[in-house]
């Protein structure tokens, strides 16, 4: 479980819940989201899995989870993805990006 250091920022693993109850659990340096974590958009019934560098998504998937009941869902729904090696792809995305820290 990661935590604050005496610096006030958080490191580690760890769960961030906003007050609209969308929430972040994943990985932390420095005060911002770094590495592998999953981003649930609940107001909008949709979730991001995927690796982070300095706050910014940089390689993952969108997804809709619960579309149909969510507060504020999103116009349109999200396509199905048609690449022939999706998983792959990612995987190495994400490779590239975690080697780079």
């Amino acid at each position: 479980q990661g935590g604050r250091g005496g610096n006030h920022m958080r490191d580690g693993e760890g769960l961030l819940r906003y007050p609209n109850h969308n929430r972040f659990e994943g990985s932390w340096q420095r005060d911002m989201k770094n590495g592998p974590g999953i981003h649930l958009y609940l107001d909008r019934g949709q979730c991001y899995e995927g690796v982070w560098v300095d706050n910014i998504p940089k390689c993952g998937e969108m997804k809709d989870i619960s579309r149909d009941t969510a507060p504020r869902p999103t116009e349109y729904p999200i396509p199905d993805l048609t690449l022939v090696d999706p998983d792959g792809v990612l995987a190495e995305a994400r490779i590239s990006y975690l080697e780079e820290e």
